[in-house]
Parts: structure tokens; C-alpha cells; sequence
């Protein structure tokens, strides 16, 4: 299947480089203008066998430390995971370097223009065609874990050798512009020995046209503008937005800030152990809570290629974590990858770690100590045991609605 790329070419004038297509109006965003982002670039040069990191450094130090450590039994839930390592111990506080790497394309100089192939997993007949003016490329939100490969023929018809590079089995993290915190949901491998699929599902930050203060007094700030609309819209492709926040924080919102081609859907759900509507603290049922989980997770197993889902609260951290958690987890992810997945959000300047932090609103201990507690009937049973025992008696889902998730959502 051919995998999407998202390409901006690089225009040099003089020696300063600007994307094609970015806004280059004077508006801010928090005191930045929108033109001058760009993602950091990892250059490809011609050749075969480079391994290159979607992640920036900080973020892809952080992973490699996480998963070297051993676990005896990583798919179930266990004391093992991440023991010693502190994502506070990766980030360097008041830094947000939450956003993917760019693989800068690189070849020597003879005729332009340049004809340029790229293409995943061998097979060439499906590699996507593009013209570059000067003698690199710059190509943005590669599918991670995947080998890529790559041929240049110059304006009089010479071909060099194929080249390839490979993609890093971390986290794929995108680079989105000034929409924060922005991570493919995929490409985590599961207990089935499948991964999840990537380029279907993808967790962030909120979007906004305009900087505007809710009914809580809360400055929520501007960042989509022309390169984040393109990137969005006509690269990862969303057809559906599912919002976590509230009335009160998206001021009555009713239609997707990406326009009227993008499907909303408004679901404000209480975060960690607001999951429990059933076993709440006080033991009261919250039926319009389940509603709300339930429809998030039947709409999450629908998606496609042709159908991408983005969901996301304010910062993309407790709510939206909640969600990336049981689906993941359900999926049959490592509970290495799980706390990953949830303190990667820490690289956009918004610490969150595995325990309690009642400061930062961060409860993930506490749901995933209830979640043992009120679903686990033995300690040798699986996460995705535990989150589909959940999920039938809490949410109420059916067996066919855990199959759709299942199905539809793993790699074939």
C-alpha cells in the first residue's frame, strides 16, 4: 500500500530557506509568526543504510531509554516498565520539541531540474514523483519503522543508483506547525506481533482560527494558518474531529476550525478515572459519560486512510491521553509504549509522568490502579484483557464493537 508523503521543496534565496505555500503574513501566534516555524532536519545523503530518528533528540533519548529496559512480561501491567527513567530527566523545561523530524534529501549537483522518486517497502511501481529545482528535498511525517528508498534523474535523463534509508522504530511524532503535541496514534508493535496501523488515528493539541478567551477566563491561542491548513488537510488528510473539550472552552463550537470538509464531533469526557462511569469514586452510574465513550471509540473504529480521525483536547495530554491509552491498550501495546505514548507530552512543554501529579491535573496512576482493581482478575492477564473486560462492562460495548477495533485498526 503506498505509504503518503508529505513533501515541501526548499527554495533557497540568498541563504535563507522558507517553505513554499507558508503564510507570510505579520499575525501571531503567543508573540511567533507563523512563517519562520520549520521543522528540524536530518540529512539524507546518497547511499544506502542510514537509520533515521522521527523524533527529535531529546524525545528519541527519552524512547531508547524506555525501551531498554527489560520486562519480563511488558504486555501485561507490571512495576517493571520504565523503572529509573524520568521523562523530567530528557526535557529540558520551557522547550518544546514535541514536533517530527524532517529527512532533508541531498544528491550532487549536475542538471536541474531534478526528477525525484521516493517510495516504502520496495515497491517502486507505487513511489509518489517530484520536481526539485536544486539539489535537495525536504520530506515531512515518514511513516516510522519503515525502509524507504529513493533515485534522482537530473534534467538530461541520468539516473543515479537507487538509495534508501530506513525510519526508526520509536514514536512517529509530526511536525504540524503550531499545532502542539501532534503523534500518530500507529506503528507501536502489539502482542499479537502486529502493529498498529499508522496513518489513521492521530492524537494533538486543540486548533484555532483565532485567539479568543472561554468562559473560564482562559486565553486559548491561534495556530493554524496556511502551512498548518496544507499539512492537515491535504497531508495527514482529516476527515473527522473528535473534541474532548468543553462548551465552555471552545465557546459553543460546532464545526472543525479545518473546514467544512472535516466531520466534528464534540464529546467533552472527564479524563482517568472519569473513564470509570460506572465505578466512579461516589459508586453513581454516569450514563452520558459511557454515551461519550462509546461513541468515541465505535467512531475510532472506522478509521482509515480515507476516513483519518484526529481527537484532541486543549494541550492533548489527560483527555486525549485517556483515549490513546485504552485504545492502545486494548490493541495489545506494551505497557512500555502506553506510558511512552502518555508522558511524551512532557516535549511540548507540558510535563506529565506515570504518577499522580494533582498540579499538572495528572490522575494516570489512579485510573490505572482502578482499572486493576475494579477489572483485573488475575496478575498474569494481559492489558488488552483487562481494557476489553472494561470496555464491555463499564462502556457496554459488544463483542463486535471490540472486533471492529480489533480488525480495523491492526495491521493485516
Amino acid at each position: 500500500m503506498k505509504k503518503r508523503l508529505i513533501v515541501l521543496l526548499l527554495v533557497v534565496v540568498i541563504s535563507a530557506m522558507t517553505f513554499v505555500g507558508c503564510d507570510s503574513g505579520s499575525a501571531n501566534n503567543n508573540g511567533r509568526q507563523s512563517y519562520n516555524i520549520k521543522p528540524t532536519e536530518i540529512e539524507v545523503k546518497e547511499g544506502v543504510g542510514q537509520v533515521v530518528s522521527l523524533c527529535q533528540d531529546d524525545v528519541a533519548a527519552y524512547v531508547n531509554a524506555m525501551k531498554a529496559i527489560e520486562v519480563e512480561n511488558d504486555y501485561c501491567f507490571n512495576d517493571q516498565a520504565g523503572a529509573g527513567v524520568a521523562v523530567k530527566d530528557y526535557w529540558k523545561q520551557g522547550t518544546n520539541v514535541s514536533g517530527g523530524n524532517a529527512v532533508k534529501l541531498t544528491w550532487k549537483a549536475s542538471a536541474a531540474p531534478y526528477t525525484v522518486k521516493v517510495w516504502a517497502n520496495g515497491t517502486e511501481e507505487d513511489a509518489t514523483v517530484y520536481t526539485a529545482k536544486s539539489e535537495s528535498l525536504l520530506l515531512i511525517n515518514l511513516y516510522m519503522a519503515t525502509e524507504y528508498n529513493w533515485s534522482v534523474t537530473d534534467a538530461n535523463g541520468n539516473e543515479r543508483a537507487v538509495n534508501g534509508f530506513t525510519t526508526a522504530d520509536t514514536v512517529r511524532t509530526l511536525f504540524t506547525g503550531y499545532v502542539n503535541n501532534v503523534r500518530d496514534l500507529g506503528g507501536r508493535m502489539t502482542s499479537s506481533g502486529k502493529r498498529v496501523k499508522q496513518g489513521v488515528i492521530y492524537r494533538g493539541a486543540e486548533m484555532n482560527l483565532q485567539t479568543y478567551v472561554d468562559e473560564n477566563s482562559a486565553k486559548h491561542y491561534i495556530n493554524l494558518r496556511s502551512l498548518e491548513l496544507d499539512i492537515l488537510n491535504n497531508g495527514v488528510k482529516i476527515k473527522n474531529e473528535l473534541d474532548f473539550r468543553t462548551s465552555a472552552e471552545t465557546l459553543g463550537m460546532t464545526k472543525s476550525p479545518l473546514g467544512d470538509q472535516v466531520n466534528y464531533y464534540s464529546y467533552p469526557i472527564s479524563a482517568y478515572t472519569g473513564m470509570f462511569c460506572k465505578h466512579s469514586s461516589n459508586g453513581a452510574d454516569k450514563p452520558e459519560m459511557r454515551e461519550y465513550y462509546q461513541n468515541i471509540l465505535r467512531l475510532l473504529a472506522t478509521a482509515s486512510e480515507d476516513n483519518v480521525c484526529y481527537f484532541h483536547c486543549w494541550g492533548g495530554a489527560d483527555r486525549t491521553g485517556t483515549i490513546g491509552f485504552l485504545v492502545n491498550g486494548l490493541l495489545g501495546v506494551s505497557y512500555t509504549d502506553l506510558l511512552i505514548d502518555f508522558e511524551l507530552t512532557t516535549f511540548s512543554n507540558n510535563y506529565r509522568y506515570r504518577q499522580d501529579d494533582p498540579a499538572n491535573y495528572n490522575y494516570f496512576n489512579s485510573m490505572v490502579t482502578q482499572l486493576i482493581e475494579n477489572y483485573r482478575l488475575s496478575p498474569d492477564e494481559t492489558i488488552s484483557t483487562v481494557i476489553e473486560r472494561y470496555m464491555k462492562q463499564c462502556l457496554y460495548l459488544t463483542d463486535t464493537d471490540i472486533n471492529n477495533l480489533k480488525t480495523n485498526l491492526l495491521e493485516a
